[in-house]
């Protein structure tokens, strides 16, 4: 094999299962917006904007047929859009 031979540098060892550690404990990136399928709902009593303006929550459906509709509240801010769990109500 080309690498039978080659020396082990085992002070990289340490630092390599530090790095996956950080990779593994690292929060998963925030959603940017709705999953596919998710349409935003012309009803403006489901939507709610703060007084300043700068924040919204709007609610985004899926309908699935045969009554199998899921809803999700997502609360935008600027470019940010942040979903809001049921427990969060």
């Amino acid at each position: 094999m080309l690498f039978e031979d080659a020396p082990v540098n085992t002070s990289c060892r340490p630092a390599l299962l530090v790095l996956a550690l950080m990779l593994a404990a690292a929060p998963a990136l925030a959603a940017s917006g709705p999953p596919p399928g998710y349409v935003l709902t012309d009803n403006a009593d489901l939507a709610f904007t703060s007084p300043d303006g700068a924040t919204e929550i709007r609610q985004y459906m899926k309908d699935g047929g045969d009554w199998d509709v899921k809803w999700q509240a997502w609360a935008r801010r600027g470019a940010q859009m942040t979903e809001l769990k049921p427990e969060q109500g």
